[in-house]
């Protein structure tokens, strides 16, 4: 289910800004929470404590549906990373987390 994933991403995701910043670089986050829609958005920032206290917000509720907004969100995301022109060569990933085949 959803909850056992977000509650993965929870846990796991302060690691991975440290194993980042560790490894000197220089990573900027975004998110993008969704259900039917986007309702839950970060800017892109370096600031790891925000991606860890937004992801933290995040709550698994409704599902049971197909209208998830999963490709609305990858799609939003690839556009946000898409224009982050402070650095351009840097290197950009996306990581969808959801419970939705979509």
């Amino acid at each position: 289910s959803m909850d056992t994933n977000l509650e993965n991403v929870k846990k796991n995701v302060g690691a991975l800004a440290q194993r980042l910043a560790a490894a000197k670089l220089r990573p900027v986050f975004g998110l993008l929470g969704f259900r039917d829609s986007i309702v839950a958005e970060l800017p892109l920032t370096a600031d790891a404590a925000a991606l860890s206290d937004a992801v933290g917000k995040l709550v698994a509720q409704g599902g049971d549906d197909s209208n998830e907004a999963a490709l609305l969100a990858v799609r939003e995301g690839l556009k946000r990373i898409r224009s982050e022109e402070k650095r351009p060569a840097a290197l950009k990933f996306l990581i969808p987390v959801t419970d939705n085949p979509a």
